[in-house]
């Protein structure tokens, strides 16, 4: 399955850039030439998000539903609850990533568990199963390609809401009300800590832990 603007959106630099994350826990920070190829998916995904942005001919009403300022959730991670730049950042791209690997990847950003593979923090806010989580309409199209907070096998069925709801994350992502973080150079920064320093690695509790 294609990944949402793959014409548009250099995800294998980005898978890349994951993959070099999970085989050097010891030093986790990105070298100067990996923030090179970072800066340059930040701005790929940033002028695409702009590009839709200014074409966009949607009603009042429709930006209003995709607007996260209407959510009634912290734009930023705060008191335990992910905010919206980093839900919709991490979840566009860790859904992305999926689609362009799913070998690599699911066993890469998902934890194994006895019955499946789990979902992540992004997934779980994704799905409204956490604080900071996206609107019923928004979760419930996600939502049928989880079984009992695992990802389901990726059939050809499981695939396609994967990338539908890629293409809605977007959507939100350029839709964001006032000032938009996700539109200026915030966008590297954000990807950096949410993503691409954010390879699930695990405690003696089994807790996901940043490696830093």
């Amino acid at each position: 399955m294609a990944t949402h603007l793959a014409h548009r959106i250099p995800w294998t630099s980005l898978g890349d850039l994951l993959k070099k994350g999970a085989t050097t826990s010891s030093n986790p920070n990105l070298q100067p030439e990996h923030k090179k190829m970072l800066r340059h998916f930040a701005r790929c995904l940033r002028d695409a998000l702009l590009e839709f942005k200014e074409s966009d001919k949607s009603t009042d009403e429709e930006r209003r539903k995709f607007d996260p300022n209407t959510w009634g959730v912290y734009s930023w991670s705060a008191q335990g609850m992910m905010g919206y730049y980093q839900s919709l950042a991490s979840g566009y791209c860790e859904l992305n990533l999926i689609l362009s690997d799913p070998e690599v990847f699911v066993p890469l950003l998902l934890r194994e568990g006895p019955f499946g593979w789990n979902w992540t923090w992004a997934m779980r806010v994704l799905c409204n199963d956490a604080d900071g989580g996206h609107p019923d309409w928004l979760a419930d199209h996600l939502c049928p390609a989880f079984a009992n907070g695992r990802l389901k096998p990726l059939t050809a069925e499981v695939l396609q809401i994967l990338r539908e709801h890629c293409a809605l994350l977007f959507r939100c992502m350029y839709s964001i009300s006032g000032e938009n973080a996700l539109l200026n150079e915030d966008l590297g920064l954000i990807l950096q800590n949410n993503v691409v320093e954010y390879v699930p690695y695990f405690d003696e509790y089994d807790q996901p832990i940043r490696r830093r």
